[in-house]
């Protein structure tokens, strides 16, 4: 099950189903009085261009950058989203489209949620739904809005907000058991679930 979209090769060698959507969830701590900001700011943020909260009307202390290992989904969708890339990757030579060499690289998504939850003066980046059920069991984090808009049902559906990915189950493409696996993935018992979990149904609005 992946977040981020597959490439061509993937798509090229393998069956995938899309069962549901997410979104890209940028968090900070609770206590940060931000409550947007623009696509192009979280860009300068990562890159490293905007150092210090109170660049942006914050308070005046040093930003705290979380980032995610490579090779993990929510980086990819994060790359894709702003056109930056880990410092590690070999297809990018272009400081300006860097991820900072000083972020904190995360491992598990819990990483994320903990580091910010704890840290007043932390950034990152997290799946909606899993941003939304630890805000729901008490995590001192809170979700910014990215142009405007903030990560909903509604804005998933209709791509107003800027960065959304696909839930997709990927598999072999003579796998009979993974296709009736599909089958109830799509079906209004699973949807349900998914939904149930914070996350967009694939029939929206049902």
């Amino acid at each position: 099950m992946v977040i981020r979209y597959l490439t061509p090769d993937e798509k090229k060698n393998y069956a995938h189903t899309i069962i549901g959507y997410d979104a890209l969830a940028i968090i900070v701590h609770k206590s940060n009085p931000i409550k947007s900001l623009t696509l192009q700011q979280l860009i300068d943020i990562y890159r490293g261009k905007i150092e210090r909260w109170s660049q942006l009307g914050g308070v005046d202390k040093p930003i705290i950058l979380i980032s995610k290992q490579p090779n993990r989904g929510l980086l990819y969708l994060f790359e894709k989203g702003t056109g930056l890339f880990h410092p590690s990757n070999p297809a990018n030579s272009n400081p300006a489209k860097t991820i900072a060499t000083w972020a904190w690289d995360a491992g598990a998504n819990n990483n994320n949620i903990v580091w910010t939850g704890g840290l007043p003066d932390a950034i990152s980046y997290i799946s909606l739904g899993s941003a939304l059920a630890h805000i729901a069991n008490g995590m001192p984090i809170k979700i910014i809005a990215l142009d405007g808009v903030f990560p909903s049902a509604e804005s998933i559906a209709n791509h107003s907000y800027p960065i959304v990915g696909e839930l997709s189950l990927v598999y072999h493409k003579d796998d009979s058991k993974a296709k009736k696996f599909i089958e109830y993935m799509l079906s209004d018992t699973a949807q349900k679930v998914i939904a149930k979990n914070k996350f967009n149904r694939v029939d929206y609005a049902k």
